[in-house]
């Protein structure tokens, strides 16, 4: 199983994600348990989470009303279980904390519900933190924000030498710049003499036409073959496209029953993700 797989966001943007079993042994290494390094899992229903819904369910039931008509909302969370991971130190305080809802429906979801805990866990710790990511962008999303990625240039660590190299610059006096010599315009060269007009020969006189032999064009050379679109060379101007960004659009083009766009380049790509991703599955449409 590949330790790294694509996810395809709604933007048209590929992320890649590391599996838990790629993370856990870096994450074991920093914090083994041989040396008391221990992980924690807790887990508690989601009712219980809310005290004080619980409280009101009580005062329904010892009155004989039932829940809608106390207005209160129906058991849905009941199954529901919230699974806490904790990493202790080696004195057993808590170093970190993550936590995650899972609906029991059958024994594989509890399970389910540990690992994604477990794994969420990590992430808190630094080991695969593009998830936190995720959930942050979906917060913006949530809140209205529309943000746009900027890519700072790298910087270099400041050393004594820099500084005081720095600061030598800024005291030092710039001298003016040498003027620049202008370049003279050039020569203009005087019109050519006008030729003199032929001689008018006599009536009658007839003169000898030489055949005019027409030189055949020269064959245009023939285009150069079309690239199709390929993760491994680019066919437009912009940025090769990826396979998988091309596997992608193929699913999506079947999932709405529509014909696979052809791409150029990596940002038609994109934007041909996007209109896919805009229509209507073909069942619905």
């Amino acid at each position: 199983m590949n330790p790294i797989i694509d996810i395809f966001q709604p933007d048209g943007t590929v992320s890649q994600y590391r599996r838990l079993s790629a993370r856990l042994p870096e994450f074991l290494a920093a914090y083994p348990p041989a040396k008391g390094f221990r992980i924690i899992i807790e887990a508690t229903d989601a009712l219980s989470l809310r005290p004080g819904l619980i409280r009101l369910y009580e005062a329904a039931v010892q009155s004989g009303r039932t829940l809608a008509e106390a207005g209160l909302p129906a058991l849905t969370e009941i199954n529901v279980m919230c699974f806490k991971a904790s990493l202790l130190g080696v004195e057993g305080h808590v170093l970190a904390t993550a936590s995650a809802l899972k609906p029991i429906q059958s024994y594989k979801d509890w399970e389910i519900g540990e690992t994604a805990a477990r794994q969420r866990l990590l992430a808190a710790c630094g080991y695969g933190g593009e998830v936190l990511d995720q959930d942050e962008a979906q917060d913006r999303v949530d809140q209205g924000l529309h943000t746009k990625a900027t890519t700072l240039p790298p910087t270099t660590p400041a050393t004594a030498a820099s500084v005081a190299t720095a600061a030598e610059n800024a005291h030092a006096t710039v001298s003016p710049s040498p003027p620049v010599a202008k370049t003279p315009p050039p020569e203009v060269e005087p019109p050519a003499a006008p030729e003199p007009p032929a001689k008018s020969l006599p009536t009658g006189t007839r003169t000898a036409r030489k055949p005019v032999t027409s030189t055949p064009a020269a064959p245009a050379p023939p285009a150069p073959p079309s690239t199709p679109a390929s993760g491994t060379a680019p066919t437009g101007t912009g940025k090769p496209v990826p396979d998988s960004v091309l596997r992608q659009l193929g699913h999506q083009a079947r999932l709405k029953g529509v014909p696979a766009p052809q791409v150029q380049d990596l940002a038609q790509a994109k934007a041909e993700l996007q209109r896919l991703f805009a229509l209507k599955p073909a069942a619905a449409a």
